[in-house]
This record gives structure tokens, sequence and C-alpha cells, in this order.
């Protein structure tokens, strides 16, 4: 019982750290496209992805991560602010304030992380009971606007970014490693309950978000409901947002140096640059322009689902390989570059049937280097 009570705080914190503007968006467009099918194929890959962290990179293992592949981590963290700082100025708050809200994030995590988490589930259930309330959950359809063989397709990025990008998330492994002794506890409930539930809210409102139509998050005018259910929403998704931010800022940074200051007001002119885009994808789409926000949307995901997972396949994964680590980081360039080609086409183009070929052809590409299909024995046991 006492090991359930310190892995609780954990799980909350990690839920709400992973809870992106993919995990509260995305499943608008799969729902949209394939039915519930489309966020079953979201959910599990995702929930079994992250849970697992909890069981590899535990004490010294997660340390090791850490050490060997700093600059991959990261890559990944700033990447994943810069998603969240677009899509927080594509709801529509201004600059500075979304600017001014990760300053506060970032000072309110370092010292209550796991307070301020639980503050955060606190308003996602509020949030949660208030869009029920407003009639605007309603279970997903069986099916979509494409054909439901097509999710079979889309599957394959969607299970093999989910799978491996958690490898690479800096408040994953600080977690495991920190708190190794409760770590299983802390990730299989983070997920498999807090996680979850989360993802499944998103799945519930998908069909109101996509009946009506919002697009483009910014752009609210004259839609029937907004009011009330569309306060829910935006102030929800910031909630989730700044936290996820201020977390990525917190555990992002090396415990050893101070963060640059200049980061920081980088940090605040990203959220003004946010703002001003949006502005101009708003003029865009008022024209009779493309819709931008979701094109600029999937350009951010494509990320995870070809460059990242990538790279912990090959270069992480301790397959029997004798090569140096520069040769594995050439070999995860050249299978990226081949394989962008099928997902841009498939994703863009909508010819799904071409989306496993950009996940086939990673996975392949260590093998016909020459690593073999054995792991090495790793030391996983916890270090308190």
């Amino acid at each position: 019982m006492r090991t359930l009570v310190h892995a609780i705080p954990p799980a909350i914190y990690l839920a709400c750290s992973w809870c992106w503007v993919i995990g509260m968006l995305l499943p608008v467009m799969l729902v949209r496209d394939f039915g519930v099918w489309g966020w079953v194929a979201f959910a599990v890959p995702n929930v079994i992805g992250a849970a697992a962290v909890g069981w590899y990179a535990r004490g010294r293992t997660g340390r090791k991560i850490l050490e060997r592949h700093e600059h991959a981590v990261r890559w990944f963290t700033w990447w994943t602010v810069a998603f969240h700082v677009f899509v927080l100025g594509a709801i529509g708050m201004p600059g500075w304030i979304a600017g001014f809200l990760v300053l506060a994030g970032w000072a309110a995590l370092r010292r209550h992380v796991f307070l301020l988490s639980g503050m955060v589930a606190v308003f996602s259930m509020i949030a949660a009971y208030g869009m029920s309330r407003q009639e605007c959950w309603a279970m997903p359809a069986l099916s979509g606007a494409r054909p439901t063989s097509d999710v079979v397709f889309a599957a394959a990025p969607l299970a093999f970014g989910f799978l491996l990008c958690p490898a690479l998330d800096v408040t994953f492994l600080r977690t495991a490693t920190r708190h190794a002794r409760v770590s299983r506890w802390s990730f299989g409930i983070g997920f498999g309950v807090f996680f979850l539930a989360l993802i499944t809210m998103s799945g519930l409102y998908s069909m109101w978000f996509a009946r009506e139509d919002m697009l483009l998050l910014g752009n609210t005018g004259d839609r029937p409901g907004w009011d009330a259910e569309g306060y829910l929403l935006t102030h929800f998704l910031f909630a989730q947002g700044v936290f996820t931010i201020g977390a990525h800022v917190l555990q992002g940074r090396d415990p050893q140096r101070p963060l640059p200051s200049g980061l920081l007001l980088l940090m605040v002119a990203g959220g003004f640059l946010a703002w001003g885009v949006i502005r101009l994808i708003h003029f865009a789409v008022e024209s009779g322009d493309i819709d931008v926000f979701w094109l600029a949307y999937r350009l951010f995901l494509s990320a995870y689902a070809l460059p990242f997972p990538a790279y912990v396949f090959i270069c992480m994964i301790p397959w029997r390989w004798n090569a140096s680590p520069r040769r594995r980081l050439v070999v995860c360039a050249g299978a990226t570059l081949v394989a962008s080609p099928f997902l841009a086409i498939g994703y863009f183009g909508d010819v799904y049937a071409l989306l496993p070929f950009g996940v086939v052809i990673p996975i392949a590409a260590p093998f016909l280097a020459g690593a073999r299909p054995l792991l090495r024995r790793t030391n996983t046991e916890p270090r308190a």
C-alpha cells in the first residue's frame, strides 16, 4: 500500500506531462477520418509505449540514456516546446499572454511540480464535467469520412511513433530515474488510468469538434455553441499545454548549469511570433486558401512519426551491431530520407497504402547495414 501511495503523485505528473496537443487534437482528425477505430489506433500504442518506459528506463538505465543520447533528447524537448507554443498561439490567445503563462508555468514547476500537476488534473476533470453538461460529448461513430480499411495503413506510423518516441521524453526519463523503486507502478497507473482517461475525453469531444467544423481553433466567429463549449475546450488545452511546456523546460535543462535567461526571452518571443503567424493563417483561411493550421500541425507531427522513432530504433536499441554511434546516425539519416516520401505522399496526398513503407524502411535499415536481431544483455536493475 505504501508503494502505491508513493506512486500516485509521479503517475499524475506523467499523465499530465504526456497529454500534449497531440493527445488533445490528433484524435479529432482520426475520429473524423476513421471513426472509433482511429481513436483505438491512436490510444493503444500510445498507452503501451509510454507505460513501458517505467520498465526499461529505471534507475541506472535511464541515466545512461540521458548521458549517451543527450543531443537527441534535447532536440526532442525543444521540438515539443515549439510545437506547443505554435498550437497555443493558434488557439487565439495573444502571444504576450502565452509567453507569460509559459514563464509562470516554468517558475511554478521548479518547486511544486507534483502539486501543480494535481491542480492541472483537477482542472481537466472540471472541464470534462462542464463539457459533458454542455452536451459536446458523443461516442465516435464506427466509421468516418475515409474507408475503414485505411485505418490499418495509418496505424503503422502511429504505432511506430507512439511505441518509440517516449524513450526520448526527458520528463519520463528523469521520473524513471528518480523514482526507480515505484517506476513500474507510477508509469502503469499514470498511463493505464489517468492518461487513458484524458485521451478518452479527447475522443468523446472529437465528434462535437468535427461537427462544429472547428478546423482552426482561433477562428471562432459565428459558430453556434462555441461560447460555452469552446471556452472550456480552449482553457483545457491551455492548462495541459502550458504544463507540458513548463515540464519540458524544467526537466530539459542541465541541473549543473542555470537555464540561460536568453532562452526564456526566446520562448516569450516565440509566443509573439506564433500569434502573428496565426493572424496570417486566419487571413489565408478566410480568403479561401487551404487549411493552413492543420497543414502546419501535420508538419510538426511528422517528426514524431519518422525521424524521432527512427533514431530510437536504429541508434538507441542495443542491437548486436559493431557500428559506431556516427555510423548508426548516418544509417538513421539515410533511412529517414528514403522513407520520407512515402509518409509525405501517404499523409498529404491521401495515398494511405504507402504509409507502411515509411515504417518498414527504418525498421529494416539497421539489419541491412549489418545488425543482428538479437539484443545485448543490459542491466536494468534500479538503484536508489
